[in-house]
């Protein structure tokens, strides 16, 4: 995983520092998905492979898996500080892993044969700018992908071990959130 792009100017000077960093733990098990978008505001490095999303799984004894699975992520992170676009949960004995790229869900899973880039999920309105991204593990083994977006709507989708589905007909979950600047925000799941 890439943690830092830098100049070779003196002193250096940091040009992509690490972004946010989701990790879920695996229900009854030993193993921790863990992943990474890398900020970078320079236009011409970002496009050059200094973006980065990135992922991991530990086994709870070591890494068995570390991927920089997209290294071109078309979105300036650095514009919206503080924002969690990037998430990671269980399904199933599958880890997911989403993030944000270009105002669509991107995302990756992980079994044990490694770490998988997916098609774009499909999204049904199309959304607009994502602040942020929370996945909840359920009782039922799929989880949860609460999206809230810069235009203070909350959406939600379902991923079964598979494929995401839409869990409101179509609809904004919630709306007029409070959004300014694209706020993490936090969801539990009670048993």
């Amino acid at each position: 995983m890439h943690c830092f792009a830098y100049t070779s100017a003196t002193p250096p000077r940091v040009i992509a520092g690490p972004g946010p960093i989701a990790m879920a733990s695996e229900p009854g098990a030993n193993r921790i998905a863990i992943a990474m978008l890398e900020w970078c505001s320079v236009p011409s490095i970002r496009q050059n492979g200094q973006n980065d999303f990135s992922v991991a799984t530990w086994d709870g004894t070591s890494f068995v898996s570390i991927d920089d699975i997209d290294g071109t992520p078309a979105v300036d992170y650095t514009t919206r500080v503080g924002a969690m676009p990037v998430g990671v949960a269980w399904a199933a004995g599958t880890a997911i892993a989403v993030y944000e790229d270009a105002s669509t869900l991107s995302w990756a899973t992980w079994t044990t044969s490694g770490w998988t880039l997916r098609s774009v999920a499909a999204q049904s309105p199309s959304l607009p700018v994502v602040a942020g991204f929370q996945l909840l593990q359920l009782p039922t083994n799929d989880v949860m992908l609460l999206i809230e977006d810069v235009n203070q709507s909350l959406w939600a989708r379902r991923f079964d071990g598979s494929a995401f589905s839409d869990a409101n007909a179509g609809a904004a979950v919630a709306a007029s959130l409070y959004v300014a600047g694209g706020r993490p925000f936090g969801a539990l799941v009670e048993p």
